[in-house]
């Protein structure tokens, strides 16, 4: 771990630069000793100025680790455990007496959805083969004929000499050539609220909401084509489906639930398919007025429900 220090006369943007430079570092150049470890770092982002009390001088808690040892539940016990912490210490006005806690080693995959079972012992039995796994392959197999988008369509891959499909594989060379565009964002409590409230009316959950956005965003850049000033430079009536991976907790799934008492890796992943969704669907649901935002709103909380059904 390491303390990252901003001038005492920094504002707050400053440090919000100074830890999203180290979060878009992480994200493309980190890189982890799989053999010796550890598979994690740490760093504080805070300023140089340490007269004032701690509740006037904002700082930045900055975890990465390998993706091998986490998921998403375990990094929400993490946080939880930090709330815990700074909130004792606020509390108590004191340094925290307490020990560290030594946790065991996280119950394999293998034993979480097994059992006591072992894929080993059980082998490739017909037993596993249900006629859910046969359509859900079949239905899979038929996904292709979907033609659903990869890169938008001005992508020229001579001009970029292949990079782009080298840079994905993360190892080597070219792990150095990855370069994730990453928007930092928050949802104020009001805008939280809405939209929970607009989730329950609707039957669907938050994540049926954010894979329908991802959709809807896609939609404004994959054609390749761009707005000034609001207005559409083309006029272009196509109409795609997306695939969107949504990430899925299999703990929920397992003969031997896991009780999530430490870090570790448990989670899938599934495979959506949104649409037909129109070109700058995301332009016109984010507009204010006019009868093709309210054409847009319908569409965006119906793929809401249909991202819900695909789920089920």
């Amino acid at each position: 771990g390491k303390v990252v220090i901003i001038p005492s006369n920094g504002s707050k943007k400053s440090l919000v630069d100074s830890w999203s430079k180290s979060f878009q570092y992480n994200l493309d150049r980190a890189s982890f000793n799989i053999t010796r470890g550890p598979l994690w770092s740490l760093e504080i982002h805070k300023f140089g100025n340490f007269n004032s009390s701690a509740s006037d001088q904002p700082c930045a808690l900055l975890f990465a680790f390998n993706h091998a040892i986490s998921d998403q539940r375990s990094v929400n016990m993490l946080i939880d455990h930090f709330i815990a912490e700074i909130a004792s210490l606020e509390e108590e006005q004191r340094e925290n007496q307490h020990q560290a806690l030594k946790n065991s080693i996280p119950m394999s995959m293998e034993e979480c959805t097994l059992g006591g079972q072992t894929f080993s012992k059980i082998g490739l039995s017909t037993s596993l083969v249900s006629l859910d796994t046969l359509m859900y392959v079949s239905q899979k197999a038929a996904e292709g004929l979907k033609n659903t988008p990869i890169l938008p369509d001005n992508f020229i891959m001579d001009e970029l000499d292949h990079t782009a499909i080298d840079s994905i594989i993360p190892s080597g060379e070219s792990r150095m050539m990855r370069h994730s565009m990453v928007e930092h964002r928050t949802l104020s409590k009001n805008v939280t609220t809405a939209i929970l409230e607009k989730c329950r009316q609707s039957g669907v959950t938050f994540s049926n909401v954010l894979t329908a956005a991802v959709a809807f965003t896609s939609s404004d850049f994959v054609s390749g084509s761009t707005t000034v000033d609001g207005d559409l430079m083309t006029k272009s009536k196509k109409s795609r489906t997306y695939k969107v991976l949504q990430s899925l907790d299999l703990r929920r799934f397992g003969i031997q639930s896991d009780p999530c008492e430490t870090i570790g890796c448990h989670a899938g992943s599934h495979d959506l398919l949104l649409g037909p969704i129109p070109e700058f669907s995301g332009s016109y649901f984010r507009s204010s007025m006019g009868s093709k935002h309210r054409k847009a709103s319908e569409r965006f909380w119906n793929l809401a429900k249909h991202s819900r059904d695909q789920t089920k």
